[in-house]
């Protein structure tokens, strides 16, 4: 007694998946399993830009169930032919969406940064956690609480900018006029975000950094204004200068000095100072860029 060969439409794993089961009935009354995929090219492994159908025989057959045991080598085929499916959708998954692990996937980008902010304000770097709340504010309004880490792709960051170019940022003063975020505002919120996502990238929870393909540029017209800076003569007009707030002055003259920020000035401490048979410099990692830099301090500044 012959029995059906219903093993064969049992198609679970590839049902959802870019790389499809195929079975091409033999003259023998086998039939041969092949894949199938329109954007996994299965003979070298990677994207198939071309949309064309790729396609991968692998030398495994269903048989006519005329036995129970037929049945059973068939199911234990295709579960095989299923297990090899399941591998490779995982691998076009971390290759085309930057999922690292089932683990990473599941991920909340949200509770990431805010673990940032939050480590940030226990290291006292106040205003880098400001910056980031400020950021955060405007990524769980665009989006919500619970971002995967799987939505963070180049459509995410461009929708974000189109959101952030709608958001109401109140009255300007004193003319009480309604504004939108100005575009230097829209590009530092973008600074952080970016340097949120260039974290989780070095952090293994994405293997694909959006931000490299994405042009801030391209989405973004910020009308520059001519930049005024302090000339020498001011700045030592200024250091003649008396005034009541001699602590605030002196700080402000290190400031003009050294070239820093104030908010790197605020992780200064004597530890950060070396002295050397040249000179005086400081070892800090900037607030803005978290770059680790080097800085001759010149005997102005220190005096």
């Amino acid at each position: 007694m012959k029995h059906d060969m219903k093993t064969k439409k049992k198609k679970t794993t590839s049902a959802n998946s870019p790389i499809k089961i195929r079975f091409r009935k033999l003259s023998d009354g086998r039939q041969s399993i092949f894949l199938d995929s329109t954007v996994y090219n299965l003979a070298t492994g990677e994207e198939n830009k071309s949309e064309r159908h790729t396609y991968k025989f692998l030398g495994l057959f269903l048989v006519p169930e005329n036995t129970p045991f037929d049945a059973q080598s068939n199911k234990q085929t295709l579960q095989l032919v299923e297990d090899m499916v399941r591998q490779m959708t995982e691998k076009y998954s971390r290759e085309r969406f930057g999922v690292i692990s089932s683990c990473a996937s599941k991920g909340n980008f949200v509770d990431y940064v805010s673990a940032k902010k939050e480590k940030a304000m226990a290291d006292d770097r106040t205003d880098f956690a400001k910056a980031l709340g400020k950021m955060l504010k405007r990524l769980v309004e665009y989006a919500s609480s619970e971002i995967p880490f799987t939505e963070l792709d180049v459509d995410f960051l461009g929708d974000f900018i189109d959101f952030l170019k709608t958001v109401d940022a109140g009255h300007n003063y004193p003319f009480n006029n309604p504004r939108k975020l100005a575009g230097t505002t829209i590009r530092t919120l973008y600074t952080y975000l970016r340097l949120m996502i260039n974290h989780a990238y070095k952090d293994g929870l994405i293997i694909r950094n959006p931000t490299k393909e994405f042009s801030l540029q391209g989405k973004l017209t910020i009308e520059e204004h001519e930049r005024a800076f302090l000339e020498i003569p001011e700045l030592q007009a200024f250091m003649r200068h008396e005034t009541k707030y001699e602590l605030e002055k002196r700080a402000f003259i290190f400031a003009c000095l050294c070239g820093l920020r104030s908010s790197d000035i605020r992780q200064l401490t004597w530890d950060t100072f070396i002295y050397t048979e040249e000179g005086v410099s400081v070892s800090i990692t900037m607030e803005k860029t978290e770059k680790l830099l080097y800085l001759p301090i010149s005997a102005n500044a220190m005096n």
